[in-house]
């Protein structure tokens, strides 16, 4: 009789046991659908919104997790998982379950560029080679010029741009796509105004330290003279046309800054 009554005391004092710690293990237990509704919150506060109902603690370097980035995100009752799977991929962010811990990290972006050898060819549209034009990869401080003939070779991704330039001819920028070049380049109506040209070279109005005029091409049309020597007279500062002969077709002398110079002499600087 007295081990039957032991018995079904150990049964009830188990029983009790059990059923006093079901309310403990169920708050324990962690949920683990999730309902959000989020628009244009902050990504800490969308991670807090995930903690607060799933008893999970997220644990990341804030100097590698941009938290206050705009998202907007929205589920209902779905699995925590299946919101991270959706949510921080497009943060660009991997993740990893440990315990009652969510561990975030930067995922690593590899760099898909690889160096190609990148050959070509640049001509005016009269197809005469562009001698130093400039070639240089967009965003970098790497290029190139072409030679003599007019080619050009560098290292580059067939991704990546590149931005042609020449002094009177218009800029090309172009993504690159193929591992040989060929390129025409325009006449710049524009730019053409921005050089000076000598008679021993072409140079950048910007660089040039000397005096230059310019005469327009209508502006030198005078009537019964061949000699268009005679049509500059009066229309460029420091020059003197002077007829020495009244033979019909006799050249002109043309003096450049003389009897004006500082030494007051007839001869030209």
């Amino acid at each position: 009789m007295s081990n039957k009554i032991s018995y079904g005391l150990k049964y009830l004092i188990i029983t009790l046991l059990l059923f006093c710690n079901a309310p403990w293990t169920a708050a324990q237990q962690p949920a683990r659908k999730v309902t959000l509704n989020l628009e244009s919150v902050s990504f800490e506060n969308c991670l807090k919104a995930i903690e607060r109902q799933t008893h999970y603690t997220f644990l990341y370097r804030k100097d590698l997790i941009n938290l206050s980035k705009l998202v907007s995100f929205s589920c209902k009752d779905e699995a925590l998982t299946a919101v991270l799977d959706s949510l921080l991929p497009s943060q660009n962010i991997a993740y990893r379950i440990q315990d009652l811990t969510i561990v975030l990290t930067p995922k690593q972006v590899r760099n898909k560029k690889t160096p190609t050898l990148i050959q070509g060819n640049i001509v005016d549209e009269n197809k005469e080679p562009v001698i130093g034009a400039s070639i240089k990869i967009k965003g970098t401080t790497q290029g190139t010029i072409t030679d003599i003939d007019g080619n050009f070779s560098f290292e580059a991704s067939l991704d990546d741009k590149v931005i042609i330039s020449y002094v009177g001819l218009e800029t090309i920028e172009r993504k690159i796509g193929t591992k040989v070049m060929n390129i025409v380049m325009k006449d710049d109506a524009v730019s053409l105004g921005d050089v000076v040209v000598t008679g021993y070279q072409k140079i950048n109005r910007k660089m040039f330290t000397g005096s230059a005029s310019k005469v327009n091409a209508d502006e030198t049309v005078l009537k019964g003279n061949p000699d268009v020597t005679n049509s500059l007279q009066g229309k460029v500062a420091g020059v003197q046309i002077t007829n020495v002969s009244s033979t019909f077709g006799a050249s002109p002398v043309l003096t450049i800054r003389g009897n004006s110079s500082i030494n007051g002499t007839n001869k030209p600087l």
